[in-house]
């Protein structure tokens, strides 16, 4: 049987996930057609209804614009999704749907992978959006000494920090944090961000910055100032792909060494999981 999967989303060409899922399906000796599928918002619903009527459909990803309109399928959340409230992962099984998110988890594989450890470090997370709301309890997990949001909008920073609780907490300028971990979408046109350019920044201080692609991204250029310490996103694309292949077929593919089987070298610039897949 060869089993049909894909990723949703506008735009989508950029996609690197039916090469990657297509490595994990290689190893693992399962059949997959897995393809790109360019659907807009408002569109998810009436698209899945049709892919899913096929009897070999399992599954898919989805990315922007569609994070949040995925909850609104008639189907069952794990309870990550249910606190995070936004998902990247769909499954067919019995008849029903599944929703789930591994964003989280594939970002803190990926600290695992590179020897980065979040307990009792401080941690600060730049973005208010879905990115950064989907990795904070799987940090929280690994107790950190704090978690504090910076944003261009402090209103919505603030409702962020609302959904989590004493967890989270709004940064407070002046104060070098441990681990920089870049959410924003902010910063992919030729300019930084001015919240950006008020942060105290040390030259121990790491930066994962979840974007991948393009090594001249202005942000990134900007923190080499402060601090050697910087990691993009293409660990956590990966690990996060291995996830979402082994919630559809209970089997968790290797992820060691397969980002120099997949092409990144991008004249643009692409957000993985909760923004891009």
């Amino acid at each position: 049987m060869e089993y049909k999967l894909g990723v949703v989303g506008s735009p989508i060409e950029h996609s690197l996930s039916p090469e990657i899922h297509n490595i994990f399906a290689q190893e693992l000796n399962i059949k997959i057609s897995y393809e790109k599928y360019l659907v807009n918002a408002g569109e998810l619903s009436s698209f899945c209804n049709q892919f899913f009527d096929n009897p070999n459909a399992l599954g898919l990803n989805v990315t922007l614009p569609l994070k949040k309109e995925v909850l609104e399928l008639d189907a069952n959340k794990s309870s990550i999704v249910n606190k995070i409230n936004t998902a990247n992962t769909i499954k067919k099984s019995n008849e029903s749907l599944y929703l789930h998110s591994t964003d989280g988890q594939g970002l803190v594989n990926d600290f695992s992978n590179k020897g980065i450890s979040i307990k009792d470090k401080k941690i600060l997370i730049l973005g208010a959006g879905g990115s950064a709301a989907s990795i904070i309890p799987a940090i929280s997990g690994f107790n950190p000494s704090s978690i504090e949001i910076a944003n261009r909008s402090e209103e919505n920073a603030m409702k962020l920090i609302g959904r989590f609780g004493e967890s989270v907490s709004l940064h407070e300028y002046g104060l070098s944090p441990d681990i920089v971990i870049n959410c924003s979408s902010a910063g992919h046109d030729s300019s930084v961000p001015e919240f950006f350019k008020n942060l105290e920044i040390s030259k121990d201080c790491i930066l994962y910055d979840l974007s991948y692609g393009n090594p001249h991204k202005p942000t990134r250029n900007w923190f080499k100032k402060f601090s050697q310490y910087i990691y993009s996103g293409e660990g956590m694309l990966v690990e996060q792909a291995a996830l979402s292949f082994e919630f559809w077929f209970e089997k968790k593919p290797t992820t060691k060494n397969i980002i120099k089987e997949i092409p990144v070298s991008y004249t643009h610039l692409t957000l993985p999981t909760i923004l891009l897949v």
